[in-house]
């Protein structure tokens, strides 16, 4: 059973790993669109799946004209890749780019090495 002592712990190793993910994301006070719509196309890759500019909207719960906003920073930060849909032109197809993938590795690893050092 869990103590404070391990409440306070957890806590703290989260907060550090969100502050990193901030710094290495978005370097904004909150990047918290960003991490999701990435967090979903790393999904989306590996479960094989085509991620257009709705279905991830959707997938991340984030309104239609703040995800717009993240997918043009992330793309002008080189983290995701734009690429027209051969089967609808009026469609684009997101995907996580070599760099966002790195990214977001790095952070799931960091996350999951803070909370096993507890």
């Amino acid at each position: 059973m869990e103590n404070d002592e391990d409440l306070l712990r957890m806590a703290i190793a989260y907060r550090a790993h969100l502050r990193l993910r901030e710094r290495v994301i978005c370097r904004q006070a909150s990047c918290k669109p960003a991490w999701s719509m990435l967090l979903e196309l790393l999904i989306a890759q590996l479960n094989k799946e085509t991620m257009h500019i709705r279905t991830l909207t959707r997938a991340a719960r984030i309104k239609d004209t703040t995800a717009l906003r993240w997918i043009d920073w992330l793309h002008g930060h080189q983290l995701i890749e734009r690429h027209p849909d051969p089967h609808n032109r009026l469609r684009v197809i997101i995907r996580l780019s070599i760099e966002g993938r790195k990214v977001v590795k790095a952070m799931l690893f960091d996350m999951a090495a803070r909370l096993n050092g507890l």
